[in-house]
């Protein structure tokens, strides 16, 4: 089998934070095994997330053996509303890039999960010319009707 270098993003939500406030739950949970079990079968991953208060911005930290994990020096999240996030996001783009940039890195495959993160991910798809696979684990317009949290934008 072929080692894919793969770039896993979930910038509005780190998933090594502990779960159980506005932006941790089940998806960072789920993103912490996908990378696990990618990284067994001897794929590298490197998770972009946007950095959160107190983080060293734009470090990389090795998690496990193939997954690493990095901090852009994007906006921390943990303050903008969900509405606004759309705004953000060739900032996050940028700040990959630049990241990558910097380390000569170069991807097989991006995963990204959310639809901010899709976004991302399609600006950097295009940029790389690479695949992109998305995985949404909530839907706005459900989630709105339910009344479930904040209304979140129907893009």
């Amino acid at each position: 089998m072929e080692q894919l270098r793969i770039a896993l993003l979930s910038t509005h939500s780190c998933p090594w934070a502990k779960p159980g406030n506005r932006y941790t739950g089940g998806m960072n949970i789920y993103i912490q095994n996908l990378a696990r079990e990618l990284a067994q079968r001897g794929h590298f991953v490197d998770i972009y997330t946007s950095s959160h208060a107190g983080d060293e911005q734009c470090k990389a930290m090795e998690l496990h053996s193939g997954i690493r994990l990095i901090h852009l020096s994007a906006a921390d999240y943990s303050s903008i509303s969900e509405v606004n996030l759309d705004n953000h996001v060739f900032d996050l783009a940028t700040s990959v890039l630049s990241f990558c940039q910097d380390f000569e890195l170069h991807y097989d495959l991006i995963h990204s999960h959310y639809w901010l993160s899709g976004l991302v991910g399609e600006f950097l798809s295009k940029q790389w010319d690479i695949p992109h696979i998305t995985m949404f684990h909530t839907l706005a317009k459900l989630k709105n009707k339910a009344g479930i949290s904040v209304l979140e934008p129907e893009f």
